[in-house]
């Protein structure tokens, strides 16, 4: 069950990339689109992925990646290590009466417990539109969150699609996300 505080930070996250969207409108590119740490919408077949740490330390890691496309997904999916974005269709597509959105964020949280319980993992895939899909597992005995976690996309990107993003590594495993065109 999320936190007060995990509530807070996602609340905010989807706050500043909404003040994002209605500063540039969502159909149009403004600025450098190209630019890494833009909020806009991406080019025609792009999508812009957005990485940052949220918290790192021995008992617990928290990366949250931000995806903004330039058309809408329908479905979010997550099984085992592997998210994935499924259905497609153009932005403000008059003829769709379809459920979707074109921001979704993937959260991976890997947690100690301080009891000397199990270490887990979880993955998260949430839509602006509140579409959300979850993941989760055990790390093995022992292993502590850092040592057990290692991030592949620590930056942000503009990527063609499709794409099929490396996101981490989890206890060996590729934690990826794939996003159809």
């Amino acid at each position: 069950m999320p936190t007060p505080r995990s509530r807070i930070t996602v609340l905010a996250a989807f706050t500043v990339i909404a003040a994002a969207l209605c500063a540039t409108g969502c159909t149009r590119v403004s600025g450098n689109a190209d630019a890494p740490g833009s909020l806009g919408v991406p080019p025609s077949g792009q999508v812009r992925i957005v990485a940052r740490r949220i918290e790192q330390t021995a008992d617990r890691v928290h990366w949250k990646w931000s995806v903004i496309g330039e058309r809408n997904w329908e479905t979010p999916v997550a099984q085992g290590p592997a998210l994935s974005l499924e259905g497609t269709y153009t932005l403000n597509d008059a003829g769709a009466n379809r459920q979707g959105c074109n921001i979704y964020e993937a959260d991976l949280v890997a947690t100690r417990d301080a009891k000397g319980g199990p270490a887990r993992w979880k993955l998260t895939l949430h839509g602006s539109d509140g579409d959300t899909a979850t993941s989760e597992g055990e790390l093995p005995a022992g292993a502590g969150a850092r040592n057990a976690v290692k991030i592949t996309q620590d930056a942000d990107a503009l990527l063609s699609l499709p794409a099929d993003v490396p996101l981490a590594t989890v206890d060996g495993k590729p934690v990826t996300l794939r996003i159809p065109r």
